[in-house]
């Protein structure tokens, strides 16, 4: 043990570098953010979260049902405003959009 750290410390970064070991080759999470919130995108689980401030106050899988679901951030610019959506879009071109738009507190989901 390093001197002057804790058994406790050890013990984090011991976990910390663990899960930095697993993590790679993943893909990162897709994110968006219009700086009142942040909408995330997991490839891999198929799930999304939105937070205020950090703080996770909704979540859920993709909406999509298809198989061959691509995902990937799109501008947008619509009777809401402008901003950015990730978007799931399947084999069949049916797309479901993760919306923020660059001066509202809201995510819209656009189906």
């Amino acid at each position: 043990m390093a001197r002057g750290s804790s058994p406790s410390v050890t013990w984090w970064a011991a976990l910390l570098a663990l899960a930095s070991v697993a993590a790679v080759g993943e893909p990162p999470p897709i994110l968006i953010d219009n700086g009142i919130l942040t909408v995330s995108y997991d490839v891999d689980l198929d799930a999304f979260t939105i937070a205020h401030g950090g703080r996770v106050f909704a979540e859920g899988e993709r909406f999509g049902a298809g198989s061959g679901i691509e995902v990937k951030v799109i501008e947008i610019d619509d009777a809401m405003g402008r901003g950015k959506a990730i978007e799931e879009r399947d084999a069949m071109g049916i797309s479901v959009w993760l919306a923020l738009y660059d001066t509202l507190p809201l995510s819209l989901i656009h189906i």
